[in-house]
């Protein structure tokens, strides 16, 4: 019965640190959150309003979990780089233009 518990136990703490990560993305996927960020963190940014940041340098809608965060460990096919800096290149799949 006890290993039950602790089973239990550990799914609980599963499900509650997927559902606060699940939460943090949702709330960082938020421009405006994103600026005040960004304009704290980054000396480029700290001469801009954050209202500059979010309608000016963030480019589309903040993706949540649709693209890996690790480029030689997903597959690229079909995917479209937006914004200035059109090339990309990692060390398993070569560069992309």
């Amino acid at each position: 019965m006890e290993e039950e518990t602790l089973a239990a136990q550990t799914i609980g703490t599963v499900d509650a640190d997927a559902l606060y990560d699940e939460s943090v993305k949702r709330l960082l996927a938020h421009k405006s959150i994103l600026a005040v960020i960004l304009k704290a963190c980054v000396p480029e940014f700290q001469h801009c309003t954050t209202r500059e940041i979010a309608e000016r340098y963030i480019e589309g809608e903040p993706q949540i979990g649709e693209v890996g965060v690790v480029p030689d460990e997903t597959h690229r096919s079909g995917e479209v780089i937006h914004g200035l800096n059109t090339e990309d290149a990692t060390l398993t799949e070569g560069s992309i233009r």
